[in-house]
């Protein structure tokens, strides 16, 4: 298992950045947007399925695969499910972000921001709306810039990283991966819990096309 010693922590981080392997983290989704690699993709480790599970969503012909783990017991039973499930695993991390910290390499966050608290600090925060165009006429955040999922990869480079984003959509699910994205990319964002559904419920201020 690496993670410990001197494994080289650069050399997979480059090969990542280059897409020539494909980094599973498979922590807790909540520890996940709290500090993860740029690149690697969240799969929360379970007993029941993992593999079968990956195996759906990505294939099995996507090359090589790391994983990282927050422990060995689950690094192990990881790597086990990947292989059964057609997956060619070439490095297993099993201390979790430690090792990959501690070689100052890149890392990325994304924030969760309530309603509320958006709305109290909203001069912070620019407010990216990333619904499609239909349901933006049930009301958006005053001053929302709307632009839907889709063409957020496109629009990045018209964004600044010195301002500070909050995603968000109907429920937080869709504004979840963009907010993602966007920190994958060295964007300071965040995403608005419970989205436009709980900010309307909240009686918060809305304006109309």
């Amino acid at each position: 298992m690496e993670g410990e010693g001197n494994f080289d922590y650069n050399a997979l981080w480059k090969r990542i950045n280059n897409g020539e392997v494909l980094l599973i983290d498979t922590r807790l989704a909540n520890e996940y947007t709290k500090k993860h690699i740029p690149g690697s993709v969240c799969a929360p480790y379970s007993r029941s399925g993992w593999g079968s599970a990956i195996a759906s969503y990505f294939g099995n012909d996507v090359g090589d695969v790391a994983i990282l783990a927050p422990n060995e017991t689950i690094a192990k039973a990881a790597q086990e499910e990947a292989g059964k499930n057609g997956f060619k695993v070439v490095t297993v991390i099993s201390d979790g972000m430690n090792g990959w910290e501690s070689s100052q390499l890149p890392t990325a966050e994304m924030k969760e921001i309530t309603p509320e608290d958006l709305y109290e600090k909203s001069d912070d925060y620019t407010v990216i709306d990333v619904r499609d165009p239909f349901e933006w006429s049930s009301g958006i955040i005053p001053g929302s810039l709307k632009i839907p999922m889709e063409e957020l990869p496109a629009k990045l480079q018209e964004l600044s990283k010195d301002k500070k984003y909050a995603l968000v959509c109907a429920s937080g699910s869709r504004s979840q991966s963009a907010a993602l994205y966007m920190a994958d990319n060295g964007f300071d964002a965040g995403n608005v819990i419970g989205g436009m559904s709980r900010w309307l419920s909240r009686s918060l201020p809305v304006e109309y096309e």
